[in-house]
């Protein structure tokens, strides 16, 4: 096999030879960079080195490059594929990942932004990083802290970010901590080691590395519980009340006449 080059002295014309052509497209050896997005956003241009030389004056340009993904955006993973794709039909590609001489495509890898977290009384958090999230472990842990509010603290939680192996991989950038169907009683919450309360409705707190401790604060009890529909509940079981002696009343004067 050879590659034909137009104007070269290496060949000289022969006539009425039988001969067999077959023209192939040419294979270049293509190594595709590592790239990832965030769960939702869209597909990012990896980038890419072509290692084989191209054949006279074209250019990468002539290629006609474009991207395939074997993937979802949407979903997080680190298992997704990318491939280069030529439009020029004179060009086949032959992908392989820059960072790994085993694969025979580029890595793609989506990452989450947000993962639930369940502390170990059961209350659920969700931790929201914008640099995204991906074979980390977060964990929620009811701790014991020194009450500077004024107020009871319900529960403390502190928030840790672990790789498998065990080391603490916490951001050092802020990440957010949100949560749902917190007990009644609790009516505000602040980052420990701050002193700002926050009602509880607000549903959601930036943390840090040095302020990752969360404390759900309880309010006034007795003021919560004359809530309107309390209140209503409360007149019924009042009135039902007078009702039943107005009654016992009633009979036992009955009762008297009889005698």
């Amino acid at each position: 096999y050879f590659d034909f080059i137009p104007d070269s002295d290496n060949y000289k014309p022969l006539e009425q030879i039988a001969v067999q052509i077959n023209v192939s497209p040419r294979t270049l050896y293509v190594r595709i960079r590592d790239a990832y997005s965030l769960a939702g956003e869209a597909f990012v241009i990896p980038k890419y080195q072509i290692v084989s030389a191209l054949v006279g004056s074209d250019t990468e340009a002539d290629l006609g490059v474009s991207f395939e993904y074997e993937a979802d955006k949407d979903v997080p993973s680190m298992s997704y594929r990318s491939y280069i794709a030529f439009s020029n039909p004179n060009y086949t590609p032959d992908c392989h990942s820059y960072e790994s001489q085993f694969a025979n495509y580029g890595r793609y890898f989506v990452y989450a932004k947000q993962v639930e977290v369940v502390a170990d009384d059961g209350q659920i958090f969700y931790a929201f990083f914008g640099s995204g999230l991906m074979d980390v472990i977060v964990k929620a842990s009811r701790v014991e802290v020194e009450n500077k509010y004024g107020r009871p603290i319900y529960a403390a939680y502190k928030f840790e970010f672990s790789d498998g192996d065990g080391n603490d991989v916490t951001p050092e950038e802020a990440f957010s901590i949100t949560w749902k169907n917190t007990p009644e009683i609790v009516e505000y919450f602040t980052v420990y080691g701050k002193d700002e309360l926050l009602d509880i409705s607000e549903k959601g707190m930036v943390l840090s590395k040095q302020y990752n401790v969360i404390c759900f604060i309880e309010g006034n009890s007795m003021a919560k519980a004359f809530t309107p529909a309390n209140i209503a509940l409360a007149t019924i079981c009042g009135v039902l009340a007078l009702t039943v002696v107005a009654l016992c009343v009633a009979w036992k004067k009955q009762k008297r006449y009889l005698v």
